[in-house]
Parts: structure tokens; C-alpha cells; sequence
């Protein structure tokens, strides 16, 4: 056993890095037990408070277990359990949730528009906190059965996009085809105009409508107002909802950060400001200089946040975003109305236009959809059948289509077990588990901390025994619910095994086993060991084998001839053709030395210029020095299971 202790890097903004960030939020939410709250007259389902979440940070556990076979005897498994402990007083904790809240992590719940992490607060996690808090436990295998009902009845971001990192002081890369990138997802496929009642532009109820593109308005000037210098302005948005939504859509993870984005909209001239009213003091300036040589002239760009502050997209934004290419020019048409009639017609065609393009978009979870779907398209004609399905179950957003074509043709169940065998390969290999020890305080606080339910390395044990029957009693046993069409000789020596496997556990703990299905061919509840589990894995993979080449011979051939499938290739493939404008992209910064200043996220230095009020700016230098102390522990011990 070994124990190591360290302290969590931090960027020059005083954040730690949006790697540890999310890993310490997901963290944080798997331990917490998530629940009803009551302020005044209503009440917060899956929320949490301000004391819950600094009582769990303050000894938060994470545990994680690694399987591998022994290499002196492959028979064997070796486990090794890693745990990390988070710890951390009051005012650090609430320095930490204050820099979730920043990075969009969690909500006010009473309060949406609040941006401070209060002392009596509650708060719920938002779409995007779902999203990152889904891929943690997907990526360390966590038996999360308590969160089922928040990711059920919330709303979840399948569309985040995720931002590549300087590994060094984790500044996000820049440049033009990077930012043309944002920019697109940013803008959206059409024009996604407001509707004409917004109760809220906080609500998370719009997050639906704020997936398609920031909200946008057109402007129109009254007849007394149009002279030669003044007309119509179209497509404009509010600074602060632009700032929004690049916190609510990407891995960005405070305002300053979203600022630095658009202020690099406006150095490639994809918007504009238009109009800048009301006072300036608690106005957020971003400044980016930049030269596109060392010996040119340094250049200089300002993104302004601020309540009055309105944007516009440039006709060069508008080419970028593609809207005035093919069809997907439906904005266009509104360019030459002035009227008011006509305003109102073109923003219903927009919104309804803005909804159908929402639909396709909608299914697509990540960025990396438009690379896959492409390399599907030439698959498909120069490729075989299995490298095409390699490439559907590769991306999130090309399975989703193939499950509901897989529905459509009553063998969903294919899929489902060739995506759970594969989950319960990755658990078995890793599994892992969080756990907030409670604070004691009192005479009795030693004799309390002594009574625990099972290990970390115990309870892993549980949860892949559970799934290795779970994937058994569904799929494979004889008249099982799912019941996959597989060769008849590979169903008898799994069924074999299993009823060797019941044999044996019957001799050893005589009449404690008990079959959790009313039948006797199923696989109860029986303490598997971790030869018997391994051996199971191997028979799993046979039949994933099998059931994969089903798939590659007999519905991926029908699978893309679908309409469904026809028309994403069709979006795709015009989509590559536009990347023929983006060839003269400048090249990515050069990462900066260790002893180098913290501003060179660029060629030359980004200077920030904020403006906002005293407390403000009190909060953010207090933020960055609880943050910069957060410590950590660590132990290691190993086991060799037979």
C-alpha cells in the first residue's frame, strides 16, 4: 500500500483545470444523495443545498478498481483499488461550487439569474452538468442506480461541444478553423429567432430551442429614423445571451473564457457590434491582440458584455454558418422586408424552419457526428459492411439512427446486447465508486466512523456479479425477454457453463442461493468469482462476434439505404465541401515554456480588460485563492483473486 498527496493544478484564471473540474463536480454529484427541497411554496426535485455540498466535499472519497489478467498465470486476476480523497474546509468548498456554477455546472434553483454560489441556497444540475456528469460514469465504470431518476426526468446536453486544451496551462487552441467550428454550432443551421414572448431567457425550459443556435432578432427601423447611414439590421443577439450559450454548449468554463471566444468571432469578422446603450461600469471587455506574423502590426479586438450590448452576424458570419448556401438558405428571404406584416411572417418561418433543422440536429449527440457520418458515406461505396458498422457504433448520434431502424425491424435487441457486453467489459476492467464520509462531530464521532456498509473494492464486486447475470437472464437464458437468435452450439455451452456454475454454488453454500426469476434456467443470485466471471466474458464475447457479423451482413446494407440515412449524408457531404474555404488557416500557437508568462494563448499575448464592480472582483481573487490550495490523497492497494 502506498499513499501519495498532491495539489490540484490551476490555470492563470485561477480555475483548475476543466479536466479536474469536471471529474471533481461529477465526483461531488455521484455521493450526493439527490432529492425533493422545499423554498416557501414550491418545491426542487433532484436538488441539493449549500450545506450538502460542502459536507460531501469536505472528505469526499473516489475509489476506483482495475482488473487485469496476471501475467505469471492468466487463470488469475489481479485487482488494484485506487481511492482519492478530496478535502477541503467550508469556505474552499464554497469557492469550488462557485467556480461549478460559473462554469455552468449547476443552477440557483429559486433564482436562475443569480451567478453566486450562496450560503443558503438550493441548487439543481444543469443539462450540461448532466452531460459531463454522464460521461464520468461511463468512462470509470460507476453503478450509479441513484441518479436513474435525475437523468429520466431532466433535460440532458447531447449536443455539448467539446474544446481541445493546451495540456500545459489548459488555454483552449485557437484558430480560424477551430472557431469557424464554434462558430457554426454556434449560430446554428438557420436563423433561430426568439419567440415573440420569452418569459425568460434563463429558463431552462428553452434549452430545447437555445440547442439549435443562439436567439436572434432583426431590427427595424422606424421611417423617421432610416437615413443613408442607417437601415435594418438582421440577425443581432445580446452580448450576455451569446456568453450564455457558449457556457451552456461547450466545455468553457467561465465568462471570461466565452468573451475570449467571441471576441475572436469579431477578429474574423463573423459579427458586429451594433448597438452599445446604458452605462459601461459593470460591462465585461475582452481584448485579444494578435498579429498574423511576428513582424506585423499588432492588431486589436474587443468583445463587450454588457446588458445594452447588441451583436450582429456579419454577411461573412453568415457565409461561415453556411445559411446562404443550397437550401439552407431560409433566412434569405427576409432580407429585403421591412414592413412590419412581413417581419412577423419572415420570424414565423424562421421559427418553424429553425424547429425541422432541429429535429435532424437533435439526434446527433457530438461534433465528431459530422466526421463519422462522412466516413460512412464513403464507406459505403469503397468499404465492407463491417467497416461500416464500426463506424455507426463508433458514434453516438449514428447508433442512435441504427437503433431505431434496428426497432423499426424488431431486432433492437441485437444492439442493445452488443452495447452492454461491451459496457460490461469496460466495468469489469475498471469500476470505480464515490462516497462522501459524513462529518462527526461530538463526543461519539470515532465510535460512529466505525460503522460502514461494504468496501469500495466489495461493492464493485457486487454491481459486475449483478450485470453478468442481468445480461444472462435478459439475452441469453432459455425464454428470456430479449431472447437473441444465436448459434444453437454456442447457446448449449453457455447454458452448460452456467448450470456448472449453479451446480457448484449449491455444493458450496447449500440452500442460500436463490434464484432471483421464477425459473430455474435463469442465473440468480450467485457470488461469481473472478475466474468464473472472466470465463463468462470470454463466452459474451463469442456471441458479440456473432451477433456483430449479423448486423455487418444483414441490416447494415438495408440500414443505408434509409431516406433517413440518405438525407445526413446529403447535409454532410455539403458541409465538407464548405471546409474547401478554410485551407488558409493560420497555424496552431506554439506551446509556451514552463517559466513563461500566463497570457499566450495566442501569437501574441491576449490582454483582458475587465470592468465590473468591487465585489465582484473581490470574488474572483477569493475564488482563486481557495481553489489554488485544494488538496488531495491518495492510497493504493492491490488484491489477487482467483
Amino acid at each position: 500500500m502506498s499513499q501519495s498527496s498532491q495539489v490540484m493544478k490551476t490555470s492563470r484564471r485561477g480555475r483548475p483545470f476543466v479536466r479536474d473540474l469536471h471529474d471533481l463536480f461529477s465526483t461531488m454529484v455521484v455521493s450526493l444523495d439527490l432529492k425533493t427541497h422545499r423554498n416557501i411554496f414550491k418545491s426542487y426535485s433532484n436538488s441539493f443545498t449549500t450545506d450538502e455540498a460542502c459536507s460531501n466535499l469536505h472528505n469526499l472519497k473516489f475509489s476506483q478498481s482495475v482488473r487485469l489478467p496476471d501475467p505469471n498465470n492468466p487463470s488469475k486476476i489481479i485487482t488494484t483499488t485506487s481511492t482519492t480523497t478530496f478535502s477541503m474546509e467550508r469556505q474552499m468548498a464554497k469557492g469550488v461550487c462557485q467556480i461549478f456554477m460559473d462554469a455552468h455546472l449547476i443552477i440557483n434553483a429559486s433564482d436562475t439569474s443569480s451567478r453566486a454560489f450562496k450560503d443558503r441556497g438550493i441548487y439543481l444540475i444543469t443539462p450540461k452538468g448532466l452531460h459531463v456528469l454522464e460521461r464520468f460514469i461511463s468512462k470509470n465504470g460507476i453503478s450509479a442506480e441513484h441518479l436513474i431518476n435525475v437523468f429520466s426526468t431532466q433535460t440532458i446536453c447531447l449536443k455539448l461541444l467539446h474544446l481541445e486544451r493546451r495540456p500545459i496551462d489548459d488555454e483552449i487552441l485557437v484558430n480560424k478553423q477551430i472557431i469557424n467550428i464554434v462558430f457554426r454550432r454556434f449560430v446554428g443551421r438557420q436563423p433561430n429567432y426568439s419567440p415573440e414572448s420569452q418569459p425568460s431567457k434563463q429558463s431552462m425550459d428553452k434549452d430545447s430551442d437555445k440547442g439549435n443556435g443562439v436567439p436572434v432578432n432583426d431590427i427595424y427601423m422606424t421611417k423617421a429614423a432610416v437615413s443613408s447611414e442607417v437601415a435594418d439590421i438582421h440577425h443581432t443577439f445580446a452580448s450576455n445571451a451569446a456568453l450564455d450559450w457558449l457556457l451552456d454548449y461547450t466545455t468553457i468554463a467561465g465568462r471570461d473564457e466565452a468573451a475570449e471566444i467571441a471576441a475572436h468571432f469579431v477578429r474574423y469578422g463573423l459579427i458586429r457590434l451594433v448597438s452599445e446603450k446604458g452605462k459601461r461600469g459593470d460591462d465585461l471587455i475582452v481584448t485579444v491582440n494578435y498579429a498574423q506574423h511576428p513582424d506585423d502590426t499588432v492588431l486589436e479586438c474587443q468583445f463587450r458584455a454588457g446588458s445594452k450590448c447588441e451583436y450582429g452576424i456579419t454577411p461573412a458570419g453568415r457565409r461561415a454558418a453556411l445559411w446562404e448556401t443550397g437550401s439552407t438558405n431560409e433566412s434569405s428571404d427576409s432580407l429585403d422586408r421591412s414592413s412590419s406584416s412581413k417581419h412577423r411572417d419572415s420570424h414565423n418561418l424562421a421559427r418553424q424552419q429553425s424547429k425541422a433543422g432541429g429535429q435532424l440536429q437533435a439526434q446527433y449527440a457530438h461534433e465528431r457526428t459530422r466526421d463519422a457520418a462522412v466516413a460512412v458515406a464513403s464507406a459505403h461505396h469503397k468499404e465492407s459492411n463491417t467497416g461500416r458498422l464500426k463506424q455507426i457504433l463508433d458514434d453516438p448520434a449514428l447508433r442512435s439512427l441504427f437503433r431505431e431502424f434496428l426497432r423499426s425491424n424488431f431486432c433492437e435487441e441485437n444492439l442493445s446486447f452488443w452495447l452492454d457486453v461491451q459496457d460490461f467489459k469496460r466495468k469489469f476492467s475498471t469500476t470505480s465508486s464515490a462516497v462522501a464520509k459524513p462529518q462527526h462531530f461530538g463526543l461519539f464521532s470515532k465510535s460512529s466512523d466505525k460503522k460502514g456498509g461494504p468496501s469500495a473494492m466489495q461493492q464493485h464486486q457486487q454491481d459486475i456479479n449483478a450485470m453478468a447475470c442481468v445480461i444472462y437472464n435478459t439475452y441469453l437464458a432459455p425464454s428470456s425477454s430479449s431472447e437473441l437468435n444465436i448459434d444453437h452450439g454456442l447457446r448449449a455451452e453457455l447454458v452448460n457453463y452456467v448450470a456448472t456454475i449453479k451446480r457448484e454454488a449449491r455444493e458450496k453454500y447449500g440452500t442460500e442461493i436463490k434464484p432471483d426469476t421464477n425459473e430455474d434456467n435463469g442465473l440468480g443470485q450467485i457470488p461469481l468469482q473472478a475466474s468464473q466471471i472472466s470465463r463468462l466474458i470470454v463466452l459474451y464475447e463469442r456471441i458479440q462476434a456473432y451477433i456483430f457479423r449479423l448486423m455487418a451482413t444483414d441490416s447494415v446494407p438495408k440500414f443505408v439505404k434509409t431516406e433517413r440515412f440518405l438525407n445526413l449524408m446529403k447535409t454532410f457531404e455539403e458541409y465538407q465541401e464548405t471546409l474547401i474555404h478554410d485551407k488558409s488557416t493560420p497555424p496552431v500557437p506554439p506551446l509556451p515554456k514552463e517559466n513563461e508568462g500566463s497570457n499566450s494563448s495566442l501569437r501574441s499575448h491576449s490582454v483582458h480588460s475587465l470592468r465590473s464592480s468591487k465585489k465582484s472582483h473581490n470574488s474572483t481573487e477569493a475564488l482563486a485563492n481557495t481553489t489554488s490550495n485544494t488538496s488531495l490523497g491518495s492510497k493504493q492497494s492491490s488484491r489477487e483473486d482467483s
